[in-house]
């Protein structure tokens, strides 16, 4: 019994420490990682705020053509500021590659999954 538990208790620990640790892609890879979860690294070249507060990062070329999205919805924008403050710079910004209407996006629910490199 006691090994079982210990058992458990390893593969939940694996598990944890696998997802915490995600893989580092450019944004020109984010397509081939599609529901995965990962870092994606790279520089918003294009911002865009939505009438009904839903804001966009842009990475890679412009759009349309851009490689990767991160989607901040209104509802968590106010915890990320002002996302023209992002324009021009290197981001790293964690999540899992989904895909909506055939763009390649990343969903930003907190600060937390997004960093300025430089």
């Amino acid at each position: 019994m006691l090994l079982r538990i210990l058992r458990i208790a390893l593969a939940a620990f694996l598990a944890s420490s696998a997802s915490a640790a995600a893989l580092t892609i450019t944004d020109r890879e984010a397509s081939a990682h599609m529901g995965q979860t990962v870092t994606v690294v790279g520089v918003v070249t294009g911002t865009h705020v939505t009438l009904k507060g839903t804001e966009f990062l842009d990475f890679g070329p412009r759009y349309p053509g851009e490689d990767l999205t991160a989607v901040i919805f209104a509802s968590s924008a106010s915890q990320f500021g002002d996302v023209n403050q992002y324009y021009g710079k290197k981001l790293a910004v964690t999540g899992t590659i989904e895909s909506y209407k055939g763009r390649t996006e990343i969903i930003l629910r907190s600060p937390n999954q997004l960093s300025v490199l430089h």
